[in-house]
């Protein structure tokens, strides 16, 4: 059930105006009068966001080196080819897979 329909249309006009009257003489946003119906799923509270915030930033790291790791055995692979004398094929399919590795990182995102 909605607010609105608990509540009728007059009071919670009343409630609604309550909280734009305080809200208005608020400039930070986050201080802000809010409500919810918890019911409806729509809450997070501020520690669960901070948590996962902070779990997805690590997993970015972790990427981030994955990406650099792969990035300087690519390098590796690409100069120690070259010392070998396999310039031509080698380096081809590397420089493929190279691409291939950017494309997938940053369509991730």
């Amino acid at each position: 059930m909605e607010l609105k329909e608990l509540l009728g249309d007059d009071l919670y006009k009343q409630v609604q105006a309550k909280i734009d009257e305080k809200n208005s003489t608020e400039t930070d946003k986050l201080k802000h009068v809010r409500y919810t119906d918890l019911s409806e799923g729509k809450y997070v509270s501020k520690e669960k966001y901070d948590s996962e915030l902070e779990k997805l930033n690590e997993l970015i790291t972790g990427k981030d080196t994955e990406i650099g790791n792969a990035n300087k055995l690519i390098e590796d692979l690409k100069k120690a080819s070259k010392e070998l004398g396999c310039n031509g094929p080698v380096t081809e399919a590397i420089d493929k897979m190279e691409k291939h590795l950017n494309k997938a990182a940053h369509d991730q995102e």
